[in-house]
This record gives C-alpha cells, structure tokens and sequence, in this order.
C-alpha cells in the first residue's frame, strides 16, 4: 500500500529491552549513561516509522501535522507529572493540525510499550464542546451514525472512555448507537500484543489499515461529508 517504506525496517527489540531497565530504574543517571541507546532504538525507529506514514495520514487529512517533533512523545515527562518517575515507559505518535493539541482534537495515534502495542484514534480525556458537537450530529442523523458504525467493522475494535453516571440519554441497549452517546470522551483503538511484524516494515501496513478503517468515524466526529470508500495511496 506504501511507496517508498525501505528506510523503516520496524521497532527494534533493544528499545524494548531499554523501556524494561528504564521501568527498573527510572532516573536521570541511567537515562543519561543510555541516551545513546535511547536515541538509536526508539527515537530513530520512530522517525522513520512517521515519515513512512505520511502519505497515509496527508491522505486522510492534508491539515495534519506530520512533523516529528509534532507527533512523536517525549521520553521525559511534564514536570508535574515527573517527580518519582520522570521518564516515560511506553511511547507514542499522535496526529493533529498544527495549531491544535492532543487535548483538543479528535487523534489519531500509535502507542507501544513492552508488552502490546495499540493503533487507534479518539479523545484525550475529556472535551465537552467536541462531544456536544458529536451528539447534536447523532440526534440530527442517526441513520448515518450507524452507517459509520458498520463500516468500520466495530468487532476489530474496541471502545473505551468514561460514562456518565446519569445517562444524558436514556437508549435501548440494543441501540448499538447507547454506549457511545452517553460518554464524557472516548477512543476506538485495536490492541495486539508484540509480535514478529512490530519489528519489520509490516507494521506500516498494519497502521495505515486502521487508519483508514477508521476514516468514517474521523469525518463524522468532527463534521465532515463521511467517506465510506476505501483511500488509496
């Protein structure tokens, strides 16, 4: 599906052993003896893992900011949240314009840490406007919802995010439209554990199918004409 993929060869196994020994001993000292290590196993695969995906993600919206210092994590943590661990143990990319931030936009993202890795697209924490916005365009068009629903194929997917407590809503359960309204936010993401193709370019391939599995559900979210076909890169 990919053109011109050959510099990503896949996630290398020495990252992953780093991110274990970094769980172990998360401080300055040993992040700084190891940066080396850091920079050539998990930051440089990540790179070139982003510029393969360009062309997907251009494709699925030209006003995504594809730049790595945009969409890549930083290992450190914010200092607020550094204090006994200041290092982060599990990395991701995320995709949003360039004037907006992951917590107030509808994502996409690739995390990964030692054990599973997850390709997905939603909300980080909570964004009431977005969520309004997304229930009046359900009240409005139902029927479309549903659409959207069963073609990206929600039995490869999960559905996370927390629920109000009182229902803004009362639905039939059998509603299949019931667990996603009453929510405060929420993310669709595919969960598989660490295998053969995380290390090797398949992993493009891998990431650009959700992605644009999960097209529609982009587009209706944020109010765009639904796109139900297939892209092609």
């Amino acid at each position: 599906m990919t053109k011109n993929i050959e510099k990503f060869a896949g996630l290398h196994k020495e990252g992953m052993i780093f991110l274990d020994a970094l769980a172990a001993q998360n401080d300055p000292i040993f992040f700084n003896a190891n940066k080396e290590v850091y920079t050539k196993h998990i930051k440089e695969p990540l790179e070139k893992l982003n510029s393969a995906l360009e062309p997907c993600v251009k494709a699925i919206d030209p006003e995504l900011d594809t730049r790595a210092k945009r969409t890549l994590c930083r290992i450190r943590k914010d200092a607020r949240y550094a204090k006994d661990n200041p290092y982060r143990t599990h990395m991701w990319m995320s995709y949003k314009p360039a004037d907006r931030s992951n917590t107030d936009y509808f994502t996409y993202f690739f995390y990964y840490d030692t054990a599973y890795y997850e390709i997905g697209i939603g909300f980080y924490g909570y964004h009431k406007e977005l969520m309004e916005e997304f229930r009046h365009r359900i009240d409005a068009n139902p029927a479309l919802f549903k659409s959207v629903l069963e073609a990206i194929k929600m039995d490869k997917y999960k559905l996370e995010g927390e629920q109000y407590k009182r229902p803004i809503k009362k639905f039939d359960l059998s509603n299949p439209i019931a667990e996603w309204y009453n929510r405060k936010g929420f993310y669709v993401y595919l969960r598989k554990p660490l295998d053969s193709k995380v290390y090797s370019e398949e992993l493009v391939n891998e990431i650009e199918e959700a992605f644009f599995d999960l097209v529609p559900l982009y587009d209706f979210v944020l109010g765009r004409k639904v796109r139900f076909e297939k892209q092609k890169i």
